[in-house]
């Protein structure tokens, strides 16, 4: 089919047990498939991505986080880190980025107080700060703490 469309690679996308056995088929004759290029389902990479996390980041503290903090049970985090539990992953590892994203600015713009920049930064800064903070929010005319003050909380 490639050599009919004038293309020299022919690229297909499996779920993880059919990729596992047409790797194998490729690595077995690889002169016979020197121009196939066999790749793993979205799906399945992410939970191949996920499951590399928890086991780089799962003893580091991550078990403990999820645990400790009473969002999941000792055994779903096993089942998350490991890739199976997919939407549970996805969802605790954007609680996680959050969290960390929060403290991150947080400690930001108490830096800034405490050295004197935050009438250095930009007015534009706090302009998309309030326009982001309104397209998350349910009600956004409660953020009408005028966003010039927000720095003196700091």
């Amino acid at each position: 089919m490639c050599k009919k469309a004038d293309q020299r690679f022919s690229v297909q996308t499996f779920d993880q047990q059919l990729y596992t056995i047409a790797q194998q088929i490729k690595w077995a004759n690889p002169l016979e498939f020197p121009d196939h290029i066999i790749r793993l389902g979205g799906f399945h990479a992410l939970s191949c991505f996920i499951a590399s996390v928890g086991k780089l980041w799962g003893d580091g503290g991550l078990t403990d986080l999820f645990v400790d903090s009473g969002v999941y049970a000792a055994g779903t985090v096993d089942q998350m880190l490991s890739g199976k539990q997919f939407n549970r992953s996805v969802r605790g590892l954007t609680l996680v980025y959050e969290a960390t994203m929060s403290l991150w600015l947080s400690s930001f713009f108490d830096w800034c107080g405490s050295n004197g920049h935050l009438e250095n930064i930009p007015d534009e800064f706090w302009d998309s700060l309030q326009i982001c903070y309104s397209s998350f929010s349910d009600d956004p005319p409660s953020f009408n703490l005028n966003i010039t003050k927000f720095g003196s909380l700091f």
